[in-house]
Order: C-alpha cells, then sequence, then structure tokens
C-alpha cells in the first residue's frame, strides 16, 4: 500500500488544497456524500475532571517540592492558588495546570 501511494502523482493525491482523494472516492461508493465530504471537527477531552481524578496527587507533590521551587520558572504562590480553585470547582485552570504538569514530567526526564 505504501509503495502504491509514493508512486501515484501528486494531483491524485491532492486537488484543490483537499487531501484524501483516493479514499474520498473509495468511501463515496458505500457512505452518503454529506459524510465523505463532512468539514473537520475537534473533539474535546474532559481535561479538568482527569485532572483531579487522576493527576491530583502528583500535582500537589509538584507545587510543593523543592526542586520545582530551584527551577525558578513557575510563580509557586499564584500556582498553588490556581490549583485550589481549580479543585474546588471555583475557577477553570485545566490548561494552566496540565501544562505545568506537562512540563514537570518533561523536565524531570530531561534535564
Amino acid at each position: 500500500v505504501v509503495e502504491f501511494a509514493r508512486k501515484l502523482p501528486i494531483n491524485e493525491k491532492i486537488k484543490n488544497n483537499e487531501g484524501k482523494i483516493i479514499l474520498k472516492k473509495i468511501l463515496k461508493k458505500y457512505l452518503p456524500k454529506r459524510l465523505v465530504e463532512k468539514k473537520k471537527m475537534g473533539f474535546g477531552i474532559p481535561l479538568g475532571k482527569f485532572i483531579n481524578e487522576n493527576l491530583s496527587k502528583e500535582i500537589d507533590n509538584y507545587l510543593n517540592i523543592k526542586k520545582v521551587e530551584e527551577q525558578n520558572l513557575f510563580d509557586l504562590k499564584k500556582y498553588k492558588k490556581y490549583w485550589h480553585e481549580h479543585k474546588n470547582g471555583k475557577r477553570n485552570w485545566q490548561y494552566l495546570i496540565w501544562n505545568f504538569f506537562v512540563f514537570q514530567r518533561w523536565y524531570e526526564k530531561w534535564h
């Protein structure tokens, strides 16, 4: 399949800035046109809930260990406030908390 796709001319893969030409041709035989030509849609995940239910202990740990304080990259006083507000449902700081968490995991592994 990969070799076949590599040999195809570009105009059979992309036309008018639209990709997946062959796939769409095949799908039109089996699915309604409205499904094949439907615009892309994103989807969300319950990140806030996931953070609260699955990562709470780890986030508490990162906010309270000396190593993170020594990084001197985050205003931990503010992040502790954001975390408290998030956990108590006062305000949704899911993206800020998530970014903090992911950075700490990355830093732990690579620094």
